[in-house]
């Protein structure tokens, strides 16, 4: 029988940060690669240079034949809190997002492959006012994202760990700063495309959901997404088709002792799917929000980001 087993492995640079003597003996990133053969084993073996993304393993077994592949996403924690936390993030990134689209002229401040799409269409039509608008957020995200990399990387050197309240009471200032920047006016009527206060609510905004990204990447061993929903709905597929085959695989009879299951979960399953339920939970409410109090809604989003900066600093909440 023949296992393939692809795992995920933490980004490059946290394992490869060069160092004032260099890279790390056996990391130079001139040898990364997936698999290094060894001659003086049966199957290939994991490399111990550096590696980035999914990364995968082949184990030859004596039944030829047959092959399963085996997404491994670990394990979540049980505190029910953490994952309370992660949908309700995954809530106010979508609050968020729909008030920013219904403000802001149809951008998105979360959703980037949305604004790269309208980017492209825009660029096409030949409608380059439009296609400036949709370009701004971009390197806005990217920056946000890189600003809390950045806090990430100087804690960790520094031997500790930022809490994630840092992150959510900066957030909770970019949004609040949004809204009453746009009470100050009236954004459905004042407020012009590509004009200077149009770039300023969309940066903060963007950045707030760049940031949002950065903070929260992983829950327990399970690498999470709360303000894009791509990647959930490709846990949530790939954990609905390993559980139904492994349902088969019992009711076959087959000897887990003979074929190790792979790394499925119901529970992971569910996980991811209450994640995108809550991201279209908050859009729902998000433009519910909008057309009945205007921006006074995002005070909502503002409230559970403030309440989760308390729950960190009193009991350290996604650790």
């Amino acid at each position: 029988m023949t296992t393939v087993t692809a795992s995920y492995t933490e980004p490059w640079w946290t394992a490869c940060w060069p160092t004032r003597r260099g890279w790390p003996p056996g990391t130079a990133p001139r040898r990364r690669s997936l698999l290094r053969t060894d001659t003086r084993a049966r199957s290939p073996t994991k490399p111990s240079t550096c590696r980035t993304g999914w990364s995968a393993s082949i184990d030859r077994m004596e039944d030829p034949g047959r092959a399963r592949l085996a997404w491994s996403h670990g394990e979540l924690p049980s505190a029910p809190r953490i994952r309370a936390f992660t949908v309700a993030m995954a809530g106010v990134a979508g609050f968020t997002d729909a008030v920013g689209w219904m403000t802001l002229f149809g951008v998105f401040t979360s959703n980037m492959t949305g604004n790269t799409s309208k980017l492209g269409i825009s660029l096409g039509e030949g409608h380059f006012a439009n296609a400036v608008s949709r370009l701004f957020p971009i390197p806005v995200f990217v920056v946000g994202i890189a600003v809390g990399a950045v806090i990430f990387e100087v804690a960790r050197r520094m031997s500790r760990n930022p809490p994630i309240a840092v992150f959510l009471a900066i957030q909770a200032a970019m949004i609040s700063g949004f809204m009453f920047l746009g009470l100050s006016m009236d954004v459905s009527t004042e407020l012009e495309r590509n004009s200077a206060l149009f770039f300023l609510l969309t940066a903060l905004l963007a950045a707030a959901m760049g940031l949002q990204t950065a903070a929260l990447r992983r829950v327990g061993s399970i690498p999470v997404h709360t303000t894009f929903m791509s990647g959930m709905l490709l846990l949530f597929a790939v954990q609905a088709i390993g559980c139904i085959f492994a349902g088969f695989d019992r009711r076959r009879g087959e000897d887990p002792d003979e074929s190790p299951p792979p790394d499925y979960s119901p529970e992971v399953l569910r996980f991811a799917g209450t994640i995108w339920l809550g991201f279209l939970g908050g859009a729902f409410l998000g433009s519910l929000g909008i057309t009945t109090v205007g921006l006074w809604a995002l005070g909502l989003p503002i409230c559970v980001l403030a309440f989760a900066v308390v729950l960190d600093l009193r009991g350290n909440l996604v650790r």
